[in-house]
């Protein structure tokens, strides 16, 4: 049922819906492609308000999106490492949406100070590994150790550049 960004971008762009090369924009394709990964999202609405979803409704979605709340909340209960990957994702979520140029602008400061969510994240992302890998935690150990000295790294450099303001002051 659903299709991918790049796959909606080039049956858009190769199916001459676009217009001509001289009529397009630079987003055009973007565009076009965005509106046809929209499609499933559209057809669920229209299922919804035309009441075509079937007798249960909740079913009928579940089959198109693929989830039920029910079977979310024994997922989340039975496998609590879920829980601490999907809180990393929703810390990474807002950096992700303010990570252009025109929203550093937009934030000014605010936009350092909401990027330090990135370090909360990797902590609940390096209790993830291990947890979800449970035999094999090479990889998941390889990660969080380098999290570690990088994290260590970039603290000693934070205080040796406290330190080195505090003597230019004296």
């Amino acid at each position: 049922m659903g299709i991918s960004l790049l796959e909606a971008k080039g049956l858009y762009s190769s199916s001459g819906l676009g217009g001509t090369d001289e009529q397009q924009t630079p987003f055009s394709d973007a565009i076009g492609a965005f509106i046809l990964c929209l499609l499933p999202f559209v057809w669920i609405v229209y299922a919804a308000l035309f009441d075509r979803l079937g007798p249960d409704p909740a079913e009928g979605l579940q089959f198109y999106i693929g989830w039920a709340p029910t079977a979310l909340v024994k997922e989340l209960a039975e496998r609590p490492y879920i829980t601490l990957g999907f809180s990393a994702w929703l810390l990474m979520f807002p950096l992700a949406i303010t990570s252009t140029h025109a929203m550093q602008r937009r934030l000014r400061g605010n936009w350092q100070r909401l990027h330090r969510l990135v370090y909360p994240a990797a902590v609940l992302a390096c209790l993830h590994l291990p947890w979800q890998a449970r035999s094999d935690l090479g990889q998941a150990l390889i990660y969080s150790a380098i999290f570690a000295v990088l994290l260590v790294w970039r603290a000693r450099r934070r205080t040796l550049k406290q330190r080195q303001s505090v003597m230019a002051r004296t």
